[in-house]
């Protein structure tokens, strides 16, 4: 994932928050514009990032629908962090979130000092809470996060003890023409 890609990520990343958030977000945060917002993150993470850091997007023929991306040993007791993995509503269901964690997997176990995976997730995100248990996460934490464009909600800190252990629990899907 590189500068090129910034259009393509910022544009799936406010979909995803538009749906995901309504709820947890403010609506104005959620109603404003947006995709600049995330595609000024974007541009800004992806001219620069560190040794640590990597993306990756999942695209159906020729159609973007899903990214991840992972901060390397972002914490010496959890590992690396998933920062982001946003799927297409329409994609879902079909294995695209499983085959970004995959790849990200094969990522860490290359680079990583420490083998743990973790993300947060807000806990109202029902359906993210669901997906994270279903592939073996545990909830190790919880604390109240602040959410995009103000404001606070529960977080849960979710973690698998290694890369290996997650791409046990979530099996190999078959590739879905990332790049």
């Amino acid at each position: 994932m590189g500068t090129a890609d910034s259009y393509e990520v910022a544009g799936l990343h406010a979909a995803s928050w538009r749906e995901i958030y309504t709820g947890i977000a403010s609506d104005d945060y959620l109603t404003e514009d947006l995709e600049s917002d995330r595609l000024r993150f974007w541009n800004k993470r992806l001219a620069s990032p560190h040794t640590d850091e990597q993306g990756w997007i999942a695209s159906i023929g020729d159609h973007p629908v899903g990214f991840v991306y992972v901060l390397g040993d972002a914490h010496p007791l959890w590992g690396t962090r998933i920062h982001n993995l946003h799927v297409a509503r329409h994609a879902r269901g079909r294995g695209v979130a499983k085959e970004l964690i995959w790849h990200a997997c094969e990522w860490i176990a290359a680079t990583s000092s420490v083998h743990g995976v973790w993300l947060w997730v807000y806990a109202e995100n029902r359906s993210a809470v669901s997906f994270y248990e279903s592939i073996g996460g545990v909830s190790v934490e919880q604390e109240m996060r602040v959410v995009p464009g103000g404001g606070e909600a529960r977080g849960i800190r979710y973690a698998w003890p290694s890369a290996g252990e997650l791409q046990e629990r979530i099996g190999r899907s078959g590739a879905r023409g990332e790049r």
